[in-house]
């Protein structure tokens, strides 16, 4: 589902590459990378049939986890499971002891960037740069 998520057309405004960008593929290739518990996690949302949404979190700093890749399958989406695959995520944040919850989403994603303002999320700096990636970013944190 990662896979499907990083060749999502409105990423690349467009079609999908076929060489993923060196980040991306070294992403995948890796993948969970360091979202693996105690300090990340990578969590997967079911229907009643298949796996339909992902999220990981990613340490960044002692304090500060970021949370990436969230992604709800089309057929999924405004079901709920994304407010509870994101709830979940912010649970394992504060059991794990963060601080900080931050996460970058492309600025025209319109309705991921209010399910993260509804629950919480406030507009932040960047935190991170993307080479290669001339899209715009909405920066967003949550104090945990």
């Amino acid at each position: 589902m990662v896979e499907e998520y990083v060749r999502l057309p409105d990423a690349w405004h467009g079609k999908p590459p076929i060489d993923l960008p060196v980040w991306f593929r070294e992403e995948l290739a890796q993948f969970p990378g360091e979202a693996i518990p105690p300090r990340g996690e990578v969590v997967v949302g079911f229907s009643s049939t298949a796996a339909v949404a992902v999220g990981l979190l990613v340490p960044f700093t002692e304090q500060v986890v970021e949370m990436k890749r969230l992604f709800v399958r089309l057929e999924s989406r405004r079901t709920g499971i994304g407010r509870l695959l994101v709830g979940r995520l912010v649970d394992l944040a504060r059991a794990f002891g963060y601080e900080k919850l931050v996460l970058d989403v492309m600025t025209e994603r319109h309705d991921a960037v209010r399910l993260y303002t509804s629950l919480g999320f406030v507009p932040t700096e960047p935190y991170r740069t993307y080479e290669a990636l001339s899209v715009e970013l909405t920066s967003l944190a949550m104090e945990l």
